[in-house]
């Protein structure tokens, strides 16, 4: 996805906010910098939404309860998520993110279309920016590669050829992976080029605000 198509993206919710920290996906742990803190004014506040380990559970039969028993009401699969999201999302201030493994591993209905439903199904809960997991890379980096930024696939081909996978509307992450592992020519390149170690985000008040993958 272009820098032009993520800033129309995230364009979709005004983000009035100050955020003096920088998030870690794909860890899911905290971080510190040199840098010196922010103070927030009273009120300039952001909201974070996160999840993780999606691996592409799309239907609304995947394990999981509302409150984590057994007997529990159901509530896993995408369809849950996605309403769980828009229930706590704040309209004006929110970024939802993700700490990777949203692919790979995945049940059969999106395993067999190589987890393009996972990241179809993510486009349309509104996720910003995910981390990258160890199950990203399932299928090699030139597969997470146009996970991100779409196009068919090199052995199956497009499954609706007038309607091709159009890739991910949300950013994927890697500050600690470079690429340099693979012998393909070009590869190491075009991965950083697809999945940037951070964003750098600006507010609405023009303060900035950091991903970090």
């Amino acid at each position: 996805m272009s820098p032009t198509q993520r800033s129309a993206h995230r364009g979709r919710r005004r983000i009035g906010a100050l955020l003096a920290a920088g998030l870690i996906a794909g860890a899911g742990v905290a971080a510190t910098t040199s840098l010196s803190p922010v103070q927030a004014a009273e009120g300039d506040t952001v909201q974070i939404l996160s999840f993780n380990d999606y691996h592409g559970h799309v239907e609304d039969d995947t394990a999981g309860t509302i409150d984590g028993s057994f007997e529990g009401p159901a509530a896993g699969g995408g369809e849950y998520l996605s309403a769980k999201l828009a229930e706590l999302r704040d309209p004006t201030d929110s970024f939802t993110v993700a700490a990777g493994d949203l692919i790979g591993g995945s049940p059969f209905f999106s395993g067999r279309f190589h987890d393009e439903p996972s990241v179809e199904s993510l486009n349309e809960m509104g996720l910003d920016f995910s981390g990258i997991g160890n199950h990203e890379f399932d299928e090699g980096i030139a597969e997470l590669i146009r996970m991100q930024e779409g196009g068919c696939h090199p052995d199956d081909g497009c499954y609706f050829p007038m309607d091709p996978y159009a890739g991910a509307e949300f950013q994927w992450l890697a500050a600690n992976v470079d690429g340099s592992a693979t012998t393909e020519p070009g590869l190491d390149t075009a991965f950083e080029a697809a999945i940037p170690p951070y964003t750098i985000e600006t507010a609405d008040n023009g303060e900035k605000i950091a991903f970090i993958g």
